[in-house]
């Protein structure tokens, strides 16, 4: 029989310096989620995560600031505390979730998930396969109304055009439009990419629709990326907001 001891004493040791938070709304629709708040921490705190995690850090961020390579650290510890709920038997080990080529985790057979974090949040969803094709779920921290002016013609192209069909962005401030449609696109990418192998730019996906009071965005893909996933398909993604962020996170149904 393997001696577990040990990893129990890992995970309980990850769970003390990532504080377990209530699941964002959305992520819990799409599957099995865990999500955790990244305290400040001092920079030799920070290193430490990597010896207690046991997590192979990509080269990409071999010179990484600290607070960097934590907040990758917790999106994994996140990962694989989803995937336990998912699969009981899951191995809290290093060799459990795998990193790939670019950084991107290995999931487990039959399983897909999505992973995301930011400076003060990190969290990860995963479901069976046979449910979804696709999971991408994003967290970001609202912009100012100046970031905003700046990056929206790059965000959202299509602006006048959903301007002029009545898409109700009125319905909530400047800010908060401009970072939930970026926040949609960035699920899209991440629940889509995987599948096509094929990188892709904010104007191959569309706003055609929103409705703040149900949390809701409908995005169209402008662009082929593969035989399975053509222009025209409509993309519904669910979000929610609290003080700081909004969080989103879409699906590609199982055929």
């Amino acid at each position: 029989m393997t001696d577990t001891s040990g990893d129990s004493l890992r995970v309980d040791e990850m769970q003390r310096r990532f504080r377990r938070i209530e699941i964002p709304r959305p992520f819990a629709e799409y599957g099995h989620a865990h999500a955790v708040a990244l305290e400040e921490c001092p920079a030799e705190e920070c290193g430490a995560d990597v010896e207690v995690c046991r997590i192979d850090v990509p080269r990409t961020l071999g010179r990484a600031v600290p607070r960097r390579v934590r907040s990758y650290l917790a999106g994994r510890h996140c990962a694989a505390r989803a995937i336990s709920a998912l699969l009981p038997d899951f191995p809290h080990r290093r060799e459990a979730l795998a990193t790939g080529q670019h950084g991107s985790p290995v999931w487990p057979p039959a399983v897909v998930g999505s992973i995301t974090h930011s400076t003060r949040l990190a969290a990860a969803v995963v479901a069976p396969m046979e449910r979804w094709r696709g999971l991408g779920v994003d967290c970001e921290r609202v912009m100012t109304a100046e970031v905003a002016d700046e990056i929206v013609s790059r965000i959202i192209p299509e602006l006048e055009t959903i301007r002029r069909a009545g898409v109700p962005i009125h319905t909530m401030p400047w800010p908060l439009f401009v970072t939930a449609v970026f926040s949609a696109k960035e699920s899209i990418y991440k629940c889509l990419s995987p599948i096509t192998g094929t990188f892709f730019d904010f104007d191959a996906v569309q706003l055609e629709a929103l409705d703040a009071g149900d949390g809701t965005l409908q995005l169209r893909l402008v662009q082929t990326l593969s035989a399975e996933v053509i222009s025209g398909m409509l993309l519904h993604v669910r979000f929610c907001v609290d003080q700081e962020h909004v969080f989103t996170a879409v699906g590609l149904p199982a055929a």
